[in-house]
């Protein structure tokens, strides 16, 4: 992804904002420097993208209680400023999922462009990572 991001930058034609899911950053990873988040958030911000909207990450208490150990995944990046961002994070609707362990939500950015404002919403919700369909089903 960051070869694409960066090769639209550098031909001169690269997005503004962006609006990307799955890249999660699990915070019990980061003092071990293996959060991919952090690191993808560094590049982007070399690349321009200087204004950033993430995920609210799990508390200790969320990981003990509900099991959550990642954030949503997602990102909203800007080389506009962003000046006001949100999330809401989704209650649970299972744990027999892969996607159970993160906690799912909706990212909101406003960027001022001129006198207006633009808002950005992002969301991704239930990944199927194989497995019987009609279960998949079933949760949406």
């Amino acid at each position: 992804i960051l070869q694409r991001i960066e090769s639209g930058v550098v031909e001169g034609n690269g997005y503004d904002v962006l609006a990307l899911q799955e890249v999660f950053a699990t915070p019990f990873l980061w003092g071990l420097g293996l959060d991919r988040q952090t690191l993808f958030l560094r590049r982007l911000y070399e690349m321009g993208y200087q204004y950033s909207s993430t995920c609210a990450w799990p508390t200790p208490l969320k990981l003990l209680r509900e099991c959550k150990w990642t954030d949503g995944g997602l990102l909203i990046v800007s080389r506009i400023p962003i000046i006001a961002s949100d999330r809401y994070v989704f209650e649970s609707a299972t744990k027999r999922s892969l996607d159970a362990g993160a906690t799912k939500g909706i990212l909101f950015a406003r960027v001022a462009i001129g006198s207006q404002c633009l808002d950005i919403f992002n969301c991704h919700l239930q990944a199927s990572h194989g497995g019987n369909m009609h279960t998949y089903s079933a949760v949406r």
